[in-house]
């Protein structure tokens, strides 16, 4: 975001503006939820689960550590991550206030949505992880295929 859209706001709310951006996508939302379901992991991990190439995962990390919603610990040339609860502490009181701001009858309205619990959102299960896999290679199908490569 640019210099001149932040001037007339104050900084906290420019960093909840922030947070919100960087969990605007939803492969990112899904990488924090992997993230706090294992407490941490490597890229290569997320990369097993999630089926989007490792360079994309790593370009996801990249911008939810901008955000300062993840932390990186190095253990010898691997990148390990986890979720700076902090952030999202700050997050959750911004969005408590939000909503208790607006008043209990916005909420009185019945609504047809259903919430995905998170054992749905984040898979360990190791049936999953081939079928994930499996996935995963469907997709490949598309990028290039050198000759000299297997």
């Amino acid at each position: 975001m640019g210099v001149t859209k932040r001037i007339g706001f104050k900084e906290d709310i420019n960093n909840i503006a922030e947070v919100f951006k960087a969990l605007g996508h939803p492969a990112r939302i899904q990488i924090m939820n992997i993230l706090l379901s294992k407490k941490s992991c490597s890229c290569g991990n997320i990369v097993e689960i999630l089926p989007l190439a490792q360079s994309t995962v790593s370009n996801h990390l990249l911008e939810l550590k901008k955000a300062n919603l993840v932390n990186i610990t190095f253990s010898g040339k691997s990148s390990i991550y986890s979720v700076e609860k902090d952030k999202l502490n700050v997050l959750n009181q911004f969005i408590s206030n939000y909503i208790e701001n607006l008043g209990p009858e916005t909420f009185k309205k019945k609504t047809t949505s259903k919430t995905i619990p998170n054992s749905e959102l984040v898979s360990t299960d190791k049936m999953t992880f081939s079928k994930k896999k499996k996935a995963n290679n469907s997709l490949k199908q598309y990028n290039y295929k050198f000759s000299h490569k297997k």
